[in-house]
């Protein structure tokens, strides 16, 4: 039974492959847009890592350092959105 699903496995990779070679370059984002993204992504997930701490945190030092993080990082996706 593994041997089936590595094979199908196998097939799927190779229709991408197919796929992303038979599509216009026009169309594949830039390095750096990939870049772009990916660091966006990152950014939201370190914020509602962040959220979820404040919600729990009941220490107001603590509390004023999530704030003061969470300000640096939403001044950082705001700047990734506007490029």
């Amino acid at each position: 039974m593994a041997k089936g699903w590595e094979s199908k496995a196998v097939e799927e990779q190779q229709e991408e492959a197919a796929r992303t070679q038979a599509a216009p370059e026009s169309s594949a984002p830039s390095a750096d847009d990939a870049e772009r993204r990916q660091r966006r992504e990152s950014l939201q997930l370190t914020r509602s890592h962040l959220l979820t701490q404040l919600k729990n945190s009941q220490m107001v030092s603590h509390r004023q350092m999530l704030h003061q993080s969470l300000r640096a990082l939403e001044e950082e996706l705001a700047g990734l959105t506007d490029k």
